[in-house]
């Protein structure tokens, strides 16, 4: 009976014990490691093969091509691009855009003039580009897809439609109206020193600029810082051949 009665407890025991304890779980089974995990793969990475093309997608954060100038208008229904003037009221000159400022340096600024030669800016408050000869100033207004003005261009930027002696008067001169204090300026820093229709800046004093007259010579038009002479410093007076290199600029047309 004591027997019989262990036996009984030994097939108890038995029924709690887990079926099938001969095989391992699975857990316990190691992975197949004979395949390499794909971030071990070549392929897998993201590295092109030598033998790829370039992804020309990526190109894209490399910046604008060399010949884009920031300074074009950015919506094509503009007549003109930024810092330039449209000058469409003239009989007997077609269209066409004037920059408001004597022309700059891109680097250039209130206290200094800068040394980037690549083209020619309009800006107000910086040192207008100076000490340059004609075929410079072309150069630095075809950088900017500009031109030098003609002579009538100028004329009319200056002058306005009317055919004013001076920017801010039909015929009389006024003293400091413009810069003619015997040092160079920022340009825009005479205020009233603008055509009251146009908003053209410094056409008379600050730099006497150069203009383009149909002939290969040079033509300067406005008069300059240096020039106290009211008949020097008009829209309409007798071009001049020369003048310091240091009061010489230019700005440009389109």
């Amino acid at each position: 009976q004591c027997f019989a009665s262990e036996q009984a407890e030994d097939d108890d025991n038995n029924n709690d014990a887990p079926p099938n304890n001969d095989t391992p779980p699975n857990n316990d089974t190691p992975p197949n490691n004979d395949t390499p995990p794909n971030n071990d793969t070549p392929e897998d990475v993201g590295v092109p093969d030598v033998d790829d093309p370039p992804d020309m997608g990526m190109m894209d954060d490399t910046g604008p091509p060399m010949d884009v100038v920031e300074d074009e208008p950015v919506d094509p229904n503009m007549p003109c691009p930024p810092g330039m003037l449209h000058i469409n009221d003239l009989e007997d000159l077609p269209p066409f855009c004037i920059d408001i400022y004597e022309a700059s340096r891109p680097d250039a600024q209130a206290g200094n003039a800068g040394a980037d030669n690549s083209r020619a800016t309009s800006r107000g408050g910086v040192l207008p580009w100076t000490q340059v000869n004609r075929a410079q100033a072309e150069m630095a207004c075809a950088a900017s897809q500009k031109r030098l003005c003609t002579l009538a261009e100028w004329t009319a930027g200056c002058g306005g439609a009317d055919g004013r002696s001076y920017p801010y008067s039909a015929d009389l001169y006024v003293v400091n109206q413009c810069n003619t204090s015997g040092t160079i300026q920022p340009t825009g820093s005479s205020p009233n020193c603008t055509h009251p229709v146009y908003g053209t800046f410094d056409m008379s004093g600050n730099v006497i600029e150069i203009v383009d007259n149909g002939q290969p010579v040079l033509t300067l038009m406005g008069g300059s810082f240096g020039d106290v002479t009211p008949s020097l410093l008009t829209c309409n007076g007798t071009p001049r051949g020369n003048a310091p290199p240091a009061q010489i600029g230019f700005r440009c047309c389109k």
